[in-house]
């Protein structure tokens, strides 16, 4: 499919979801999936490769987002995972800019 600047937002998020036992595309789909649900019919539509990659299967459905931030408690890890879903879209016209570094998540940590 093809892609625009947004995608870039996007790789700041999936560069962490890599299989350490082996570079694929699949895994770190999979777990974008188990983070923000299915992704809708509107982008699979945009590539005749989707179906490679998508079908019934959820081989990580209990895994997501929340589970994945640990160390961060009440306020913080909600704001933090506000700035996160800005970012995790699965429509890039949806997807936060690269205006997103100037989100107060990120500014209040400048302002101390």
């Amino acid at each position: 499919m093809t892609w625009d600047h947004k995608v870039d937002i996007w790789s700041v998020l999936a560069c962490w979801a890599r299989n350490p036992a082996e570079l694929d595309d699949g895994y770190p789909l999979a777990e974008m999936q188990a983070v923000l649900g299915s992704p809708p019919l509107k982008l699979l539509g945009r590539s005749e490769r989707s179906h490679q990659f998508w079908d019934e299967k959820d081989p990580l459905s209990d895994f997501n987002l929340e589970a994945l931030e640990e160390r961060l408690k009440d306020d913080a890890k909600e704001e933090f995972l506000r700035f996160l879903r800005r970012m995790l879209c699965w429509l890039p016209e949806e997807r936060a800019s690269a205006k997103l570094l100037f989100d107060l998540w990120l500014m209040r940590g400048l302002c101390k």
